[in-house]
């Protein structure tokens, strides 16, 4: 019995092995007729490519109508994207060999290199990513930049740094402004007891007071 069974196991076996080896076949003929396979067509990728295009056109036309709609869109979508891209690679690199599908498969971009072509890809990644390492640092500084550019934009006169000795020569500076928190003052018709108030060397209060 321990033998029958061992056999019939050993067909079951076979068997599956078989058909795994019939579908690999039909997607390696299917490959080298140019086409792009039965798994690469099945896969939601090309839908959701299409969707954000089309979220990002019609945000992009509409735009005119509704003022900052695209970059609210952007900023929503903007991650989406970043993960579909590399979605999109994962998929290209695992089921590039056996179907020969393309990068991202809506707009036929990038189809699957030769295996050299690919070797060469990779080694200029690895050396693109060696020379980042070293100056991460610097590039870090980019955002710190834009930041302290920012701010002197929006608190600075012209967007130009002050020094002490100007503030010393100007007769309104120091000009110091403080914030505040007053606790339970409330006027009738107020909800929250907590108010802001503002005190300058010329005033001092806030709406409530």
């Amino acid at each position: 019995i321990e033998r029958r069974a061992s056999s019939h196991e050993a067909t079951t076996v076979g068997k599956m092995l078989l058909s795994f080896n019939g579908w690999v076949a039909s997607l390696e003929s299917h490959a080298s007729r140019g086409l792009h396979g039965r798994l690469a067509e099945d896969l939601p990728f090309s839908v959701l490519w299409t969707a954000l295009g089309s979220a990002m056109m019609l945000s992009f036309i509409l735009n005119t109508f509704f003022r900052g709609l695209f970059l609210w869109v952007l900023s929503l979508l903007g991650p989406v994207i970043a993960l579909m891209l590399a979605g999109s690679f994962i998929q290209y690199r695992i089921f590039g060999p056996l179907t020969l599908q393309y990068y991202i498969n809506v707009v036929r971009l990038l189809p699957w290199p030769s295996p050299d072509t690919w070797t060469v890809f990779v080694t200029v990644c690895f050396i693109i990513a060696l020379v980042i390492v070293l100056f991460y640092h610097h590039l870090h500084s980019i955002s710190h930049a834009f930041y302290s550019r920012s701010l002197r934009k929006a608190y600075f006169e012209d967007g130009i740094d002050r020094h002490w000795c100007d503030v010393r020569d100007n007769p309104y500076c120091p000009f110091f402004l403080f914030t505040g928190t007053v606790m339970d003052f409330r006027r009738p018709g107020d909800r929250l007891p907590i108010s802001e108030i503002f005190m300058s060397p010329l005033h001092t209060g806030s709406e409530r007071t």
